[in-house]
């Protein structure tokens, strides 16, 4: 998203002011938010689901239910979360390395 189309959406202006994407625009398909994540050193969904306390066929079926849906929020609470935290990763450009370890 670029700059200057949040003006006139206030919604999408805070989101870029919390380096989020906004909640009604679609992340991409499963490949491209796979692509995105590998971009940023995740070596799989199921590497970025661990990191992030969640099971990696969860995280693939609410890429492949909600990715790309821009008429509504995911339903489940947990399918919300994982699709919140993938737009926090992409758009925050987090990496692997960037986590800490969690012992």
């Amino acid at each position: 998203m670029l700059k200057n189309e949040s003006i006139g959406n206030p919604e999408s202006a805070q989101a870029v002011l919390e380096g989020v994407a906004p909640k009604n625009e679609p992340i991409g398909d499963a490949l491209s938010i796979r692509g995105q994540l590998s971009m940023l050193g995740w070596r799989s969904f199921n590497a970025w689901a661990k990191a992030h306390g969640y099971k990696s066929r969860l995280v693939i079926h609410a890429v492949n239910a909600w990715g790309q849906r821009t008429d509504r929020a995911p339903h489940g609470g947990i399918s919300r979360a994982v699709m919140r935290d993938l737009r926090q990763t992409i758009a925050q450009r987090v990496g692997p390395e960037d986590l800490k370890p969690t012992a």
